[in-house]
């Protein structure tokens, strides 16, 4: 794989984790959803996680990590759009808990 930022990459990269293309955002048990988001250039800006209540969860650089109920909360000039959703199925090691390790090649 070429050392490029982009959202092909990204995908290549996230399914070496187990992640594979969905269609949507919505909660599915026993599903963690990652949300790829995109700048006005199409160049990979940002990343989402869902928690398994639902809520999804970023990081803001050097900021705290925030919860936000939708991925639209994020979206605008700063982060860029979504412009994929991935997902696996949950690691049982995790399953019952919120706390989970997520490393994002960004």
């Amino acid at each position: 794989m070429e050392r490029k930022y982009t959202l092909s990459n990204y995908m290549q990269v996230f399914a070496t984790l187990g992640y594979v293309a969905c269609e949507d955002s919505k909660l599915e048990d026993g599903i963690e959803k990652v949300a790829l988001f995109t700048d006005e250039d199409g160049s990979p800006s940002h990343a989402a996680r869902q928690l398994i209540s639902g809520v999804w969860t970023s990081k803001l650089g050097d900021a705290e990590d925030i919860e936000h109920n939708t991925l639209e909360a994020l979206e605008g000039d700063v982060y860029g759009t979504v412009a994929q959703i991935l997902r696996r199925l949950r690691s049982d090691i995790y399953a019952n808990t919120e706390i989970r390790p997520l490393i994002l090649p960004m």
